[in-house]
């Protein structure tokens, strides 16, 4: 029955792909001859703005150029079948194959009416200006109470890969062929399932780095002059425990996937379908709508689903007690040597894994390092010939938490802390029993083929996690590296 499941899901994305692959058809008719024009006046947005504050405004910017576009035609046809919502201006910065210069869109009705173009726009190889300046259009243009930026595309998390350097990616194993995965030429090669992840542009062979999508969100604080309500992602590897504290000065609740998304994405019909019908939505409702439409769309069609609604008030209090861990697990590995070390490593196998294992859970780390800390009384390393020293009360082979040393207790006080910290900042999560002990905070722990690039970008420069990394990266022998694997 599971196997029919999948099957049945595989045919429903080929037949979506086979009737849906034309830009033109989400336009509004009188628009479709003129597409490929330019418009007299650069912005045309003085004949649909309005000064009627809405509940919300959302600005969907959906990096298309690249092997995901017939996917945002999919989408937005699905938004455009249910149509506006008298409670939320939805506005759209479209990038298509091919493009030239800027086009963005309006949902009036159910047609996507555009309502600026400029095909002289300089900033065509600048995600950060694009970005940034498609944030303040519909800032300026489409006043409302509360503010939502979508980012839609692919996504790597912290993780910045220069093109030509290929990822190795580890397939889930025994699923159907629902589709080929993501290829982004000269950047990744996977193979089996499309997935998607944010904003690599194939055409120009640029992405936005996290640094710039940090600065984006805090351009659109500035310009609303308050916290960003909401910020999602419709790509992969976004919710993860770097990007979320780095973006919680400047935004309320977030929503993304630790793991791979399926190419169709978000539900964005039923979404569109629960803005149309309430008003007054806060921020986190609007995280349980995505979430709660996302599971209705997958859960019974694939078991390689997750969605995550985070409060990011909570993300400092994670990411200190994130660093309190990692400092310990820096020196331990010092105090404990290779006896802490093979516990490291047994608790980063007993993990949760995503589809590419260079990103794990970190609830399920935290919980299986107690774990193994609460199964082994650990020996210091005598200071003078580096030999394991039992303490004098240790019985060998038995463990007993009385025994636990000052740092092992003070270790485990902080990863439960660490767990519970977790827990409260989630609003929603859902997944599909696959990944049931997932928590909706990935982290880059990588079993093998470490990228130097983690430990120079900007989480590094605040965070003690990608120390860590690095040390345990090098005390690991290669022969060792077979028991993550």
């Amino acid at each position: 029955m599971k196997q029919l499941k999948l099957m049945l899901f595989g045919l429903f994305f080929l037949t979506f792909a086979q009737k849906t692959h034309s830009y033109s058809e989400v336009l509004a008719p009188q628009q479709q001859e003129a597409q490929s024009e330019a418009l007299s006046q650069p912005d045309a947005t003085k004949d649909f703005c309005t000064k009627e504050k809405k509940d919300w405004t959302i600005f969907l910017y959906i990096q298309a150029r690249n092997n995901l576009s017939p996917y945002s035609v999919q989408n937005l046809r699905a938004a455009t079948t249910v149509g506006e919502s008298p409670h939320v201006n939805l506005v759209i910065q479209w990038e298509q194959p091919r493009q030239k210069g800027v086009l963005r869109y309006l949902l009036r009705g159910n047609q996507l009416i555009e309502v600026y173009r400029n095909n002289n726009e300089t900033n065509i190889n600048n995600p950060l200006e694009r970005v940034t300046a498609g944030a303040k259009w519909a800032i300026q243009n489409y006043p409302s109470q509360r503010f939502a930026f979508f980012g839609w595309n692919h996504g790597y998390g912290g993780l910045e890969i220069p093109w030509g350097n290929p990822l190795r990616f580890v397939s889930y194993s025994n699923q159907p062929n629902l589709m080929h995965r993501v290829y982004i030429p000269g950047l990744a090669h996977v193979s089996n399932t499309l997935h998607r992840g944010i904003m690599f542009d194939e055409e120009a062979r640029i992405y936005m780095t996290t640094a710039e999508l940090v600065q984006a969100i805090a351009n659109m604080k500035s310009l609303l002059g308050r916290k960003v309500d909401f910020v999602g992602f419709d790509a992969c590897y976004m919710s993860m425990v770097d990007i979320w504290y780095l973006l919680s000065d400047y935004v309320d609740v977030g929503v993304g996937s630790s793991d791979v998304e399926l190419a169709w994405g978000w539900n964005y019909s039923a979404i569109m379908q629960e803005l149309k019908r309430k008003r007054g939505i806060t921020a986190q409702e609007m995280a349980k709508i995505i979430v709660s439409t996302y599971r209705q769309f997958y859960h019974n069609k694939t078991d390689i689903f997750i969605l995550s609604g985070i409060t990011l008030s909570h993300m400092p209090a994670i990411k200190y007690n994130l660093d309190e861990i990692s400092q310990m697990l820096c020196r331990y590995m010092d105090i404990f040597g290779s006896n802490f070390k093979h516990l490291l490593i047994k608790a980063r196998k007993a993990s949760l894994d995503f589809a590419n294992p260079i990103f794990t859970d970190l609830r399920t780390f935290y919980l299986e390092l107690y774990k193994q800390l609460s199964s082994t009384n650990l020996t210091r390393i005598n200071a003078t010939n580096h030999q394991q020293q039992p303490t004098m009360y240790q019985a060998p082979g038995l463990y007993s938490e009385a025994n636990d040393t000052q740092e092992i207790k003070e270790l485990k006080h902080a990863l439960l802390n660490g767990v519970t910290r977790m827990e409260e900042a989630v609003i929603i999560h859902t997944s599909s029993q696959r990944l049931s002990r997932s928590s909706g905070f990935g982290i880059y722990f990588p079993c093998r083929d470490f990228y130097d690039s983690y430990t120079s970008g900007i989480f590094a420069q605040v965070s003690a996690w990608p120390t860590f990394i690095k040390k345990f990266f090098g005390m690991v022998q290669e022969r060792e590296f077979a028991q993550l694997i």
